[in-house]
């Protein structure tokens, strides 16, 4: 009975072991450790910061830099130097410099730099730290560090909003058996020129789709634009805000996930403003599944 009892202990130990390696497996495949600094809320993308020949300490991922900006890590060099790029979200580059490691060959030897850069047109970037061969002046090994301006200045004749979009990896951290939650439609932020219709043309330019590179690697997806879908008119009413909508190909039917992420992306976005409680579309022939 004893023995009995000890493998029945000893079965159940096992699965209780095996049961733990699965949760810790699926935790880190569906929800990565957080990288480096703030991400504006998301700390689901991973940003590689080390590799066999390079490593960047300083800037963290999203951390929050002014002019200059302290570069620093360690980097195995043999008769090299590193580069430092500094770029803005359009790719215009702000800075472009060299630094030597204090040490070469054989390990990691730390390089230290304090970058100064151009004026930001935009309020986010990348720092790109090279390993630049001196034998056919190539550069390999790159690092990528998105980092946000904190002397970014906005043009006064411009203000800043939100345009709202489908987020793929904050909806898999929220349920990832379920999926298509409308709490996963979430603001990325865009300078726009002051008008007289800031409604309207919120709505235009979110119709444009217009993700950039790094927002898509951040998660966000969008079907728009689609062909023959554009918005007519608006009406704000009594905090009702009715949209008139012109969509030839019947591009917004389809199943309830895809349209209802297709309704919230502009509900969200034109609920940013003031006055607007409640939101209406027009035909009611849109959106339907």
């Amino acid at each position: 009975m004893a023995v009995s009892k000890n493998i029945k202990v000893s079965v159940a130990i096992f699965l209780i072991a095996v049961a733990a390696a699965g949760a810790l497996f699926c935790w880190q495949n569906f929800f990565p450790a957080k990288q480096g600094g703030q991400n504006n809320g998301f700390s689901n993308l991973k940003v590689i910061t080390k590799n066999n020949f390079l490593e960047v300490t300083a800037p963290e991922p999203y951390q929050k830099i002014t002019s200059p900006v302290s570069v620093s890590g360690n980097s195995n060099f043999f008769e090299t130097n590193t580069r430092i790029i500094v770029k803005d979200e359009a790719g215009k580059i702000l800075a472009d410099t060299f630094t030597n490691a204090n040490g070469w060959m054989d390990k990691l030897y730390p390089f230290l730099a304090n970058v100064f850069y151009n004026a930001p047109s935009s309020p986010r970037g990348v720092i790109e730290v090279f390993e630049n061969s001196a034998k056919d002046g190539s550069e390999q090994n790159k690092i990528s560090i998105p980092v946000i301006f904190s002397d970014y200045q906005l043009d006064p004749q411009k203000s800043k909003i939100d345009l709202y979009y489908y987020n793929k990896i904050k909806d898999q951290e929220l349920d990832p058996a379920i999926g298509c939650s409308k709490d996963a439609v979430l603001p990325v932020e865009r300078e726009v020129g002051i008008t007289k219709t800031p409604i309207q043309d919120a709505v235009d330019l979110l119709l444009k789709g217009g993700l950039t590179e790094s927002e898509k690697q951040e998660g966000f997806f969008t079907e728009f634009p689609l062909e023959g879908f554009s918005l007519k008119g608006a009406n704000l009413k009594n905090g009702l805000l009715t949209l008139e909508f012109e969509d030839n190909g019947n591009k917004t039917t389809g199943g309830s996930c895809r349209v209802g992420l297709l309704w919230a992306q502009i509900e969200k976005t034109v609920k940013q403003f003031p006055g607007v409680d409640s939101v209406s579309f027009q035909p009611d022939t849109l959106f339907q599944p």
